[in-house]
């Protein structure tokens, strides 16, 4: 089984104010759905890890679709504007 590299960064950090370790979340974008990915767990012993992977499919055409929706709304909007002008004789 071949493995794909999508180039993603995770990263663990730790802060002075608290013991717990705060993960980041990185997000691989595209047509066809959004990847998040986060580091959940690190095993520097056996040097395994534990992800947490969420596919979400079609989220940017959501974005797409709604402004598609503002695009023809404006337009429709001109044009009942430049319709009720009266014209100058």
């Amino acid at each position: 089984m071949a493995i794909k590299q999508i180039g993603l960064n995770l990263s663990q950090s730790y802060y002075y104010s608290g013991a717990k370790p705060t993960r980041e979340v990185d997000i691989k974008r595209s047509l066809v759905g959004d990847i998040y990915v986060a580091l959940i767990a690190m095993d520097k012993s056996t040097q395994l890890i534990n992800l947490s992977v969420l596919i979400k499919p079609l989220i940017n055409w959501i974005w797409i679709g709604g402004s598609g929706l503002v695009v023809g709304r404006v337009v429709v909007l001109i044009s009942f504007y430049w319709r009720q002008k009266p014209y100058m004789i």
